[in-house]
């Protein structure tokens, strides 16, 4: 065989794979981040943060409206109770005994709600980012200044929260500690929002979010989680 013919040595086969993104300092290449992009760059987060903390609101409600015998409500059972019937004396001439049924599920549900929170958090965080989006350009540069291949996140994010919150969400919820489970679903919906809204924020900067070089990779992990999201809410909507 001759030198031509020989098939092209891959070289990581002795030194390794190629080393991933560099860590850096999170607190001071956040301080960084804040002064180059000024408050456009902090505004996505602000905005995913503002619809979780709002929805955080609703989450007893909810809890109410689902709750059913023996759930533990902090002594709020007998305001749940009446809650209930006025809900279903509300709606009983509308919509007839099962489509009432049918809505009381829907409203008492932290599953919908806390897939609708990680949506809207999320839509919000993606339009401010696409705003803001020289901010951020300026406040990535500044991040990873100095430090060759570092990746920066405005967001300590966990990736997999979208998908934590449809397998969590998946099951049923019904239990006694009906409210610590549905502010745990609140907690991965608030999760999920600030994750891919700093999926968002890199993507709109013109970066990837595991190598400085611009990539699509941020794109399609966003589809991905969104449809996770949009999976969810079809199966607390009964479309699925």
């Amino acid at each position: 065989m001759s030198i031509e013919e020989r098939p092209p040595v891959d070289s990581r086969r002795w030194t390794g794979p190629e080393d991933g993104p560099v860590p850096v300092d999170r607190r001071a290449a956040g301080a960084a981040f804040r002064a180059a992009g000024g408050p456009g760059a902090a505004a996505p987060q602000r905005a995913a943060s503002a619809v979780s903390w709002a929805g955080l609101a609703l989450v007893l409600p909810v809890v109410m409206a689902g709750a059913g015998q023996g759930t533990w409500l902090l002594g709020l059972e007998p305001v749940a109770a009446r809650l209930r019937s006025g809900l279903e004396a509300a709606l009983h001439p509308t919509l007839g005994l099962k489509g009432a049924e049918g809505m009381m599920a829907l409203l008492g549900d932290p599953r919908l709600l806390a897939a609708l929170l990680a949506l809207a958090g999320t839509l919000a965080g993606i339009v401010s980012a696409w705003r803001h989006r020289a901010a951020l350009a300026r406040g990535f540069t500044a991040a990873e200044a100095g430090v060759p291949g570092a990746v920066f996140s405005s967001y300590g994010h966990w990736g997999m929260a979208p998908f934590i919150v449809l397998l969590v969400g998946w099951r049923p919820l019904e239990s006694p500690l009906l409210l610590p489970n549905a502010l745990v679903l609140w907690l991965l919906a608030r999760l999920a929002a600030g994750s891919l809204t700093a999926m968002a924020e890199r993507w709109a900067a013109g970066l990837g979010a595991g190598s400085p070089r611009p990539s699509g990779w941020d794109l399609a992990n966003m589809a991905l989680s969104l449809g996770a999201l949009l999976l969810l809410l079809g199966r607390a909507l009964w479309i699925l």
